[in-house]
């Protein structure tokens, strides 16, 4: 007779993989470890997964599918850009804290490291979607980036998120995310090149200080010119 199957198992077993895949990456971890961590025997696993490689695939879908449906339902909210990038923050943060250690065993096992890339541009398009101004709310001297360099800036964004996070140790993982999310609000806060770049405004202050500089340039040469001795033939 079959086992059934019971979600709230299934969860834990995945959870249980997420820790020990992370700690002691996919070679070296045996179904028998994370059983134990989940406080089941490897028997058990087994109604609910094939095999390792499946469990392991299933963990790590588990957490993108799950941040990926929250971001696309905020898209659908009608939230302001503020609410929206609070949410985004809030969200992503807190899956990256609970996925640390997966995405430890993700990034530095080159077997694994495949599996990173199609999840990665999922997240990608999802934030760019989520980022994307309306109309409303792209002030007159906005000039929006195409979508092709907004991804690419948020795809630079993301990838240091992960690594950052990913290349310190277990210990202070916490302050070190808390940190890292303080960072990266303040840069977009900052910088809005993420919906949009530089206005005309901060366009014509550039402008402004290249005249400027080119005016105080040629004054400088007046004054050098006026200074000079003259040269031979020259009646002063």
């Amino acid at each position: 007779m079959a086992r059934s199957r019971d979600e709230g198992m299934e969860r834990r077993i995945i959870g249980a993989a997420m820790e020990v895949f992370g700690e002691q990456g996919f070679q070296a971890t045996t179904l028998k470890d994370i059983a134990a961590g989940a406080g089941i025997s490897t028997g058990s696993i087994y109604t609910y997964f094939k095999d390792k490689e499946a469990l392991f695939q299933t963990a790590v879908l588990f957490g993108w599918d799950s941040f990926n449906a929250d971001l696309a339902a905020l898209a659908e909210s009608g939230a302001d850009r503020e609410a929206r990038l609070s949410f985004l923050l809030d969200r992503g943060f807190s899956a990256l804290a609970q996925a640390l250690p997966l995405l430890r065993g993700m990034l530095f096992d080159a077997s694994k490291q495949r599996l990173v890339e199609p999840q990665l541009e999922r997240v990608i398009a999802s934030i760019d979607r989520l980022l994307s101004p309306d109309r409303s709310e792209v002030s007159d001297d906005a000039i929006p980036l195409e979508r092709s360099p907004r991804q690419a800036l948020i795809r630079i964004l993301v990838t240091g998120i992960l690594f950052s996070a990913a290349l310190g140790e277990s210990k202070g993982a916490g302050e070190r995310l808390d940190n890292l999310r303080f960072a990266v609000l303040a840069f977009l806060r900052l910088n809005r090149n993420l919906d949009g770049q530089p206005g005309a405004s901060a366009a014509a202050e550039a402008d402004s200080a290249e005249a400027d500089s080119a005016e105080a340039g040629a004054a400088q040469g007046a004054v050098i010119s006026a200074d000079a001795p003259p040269r031979a033939g020259e009646i002063p």
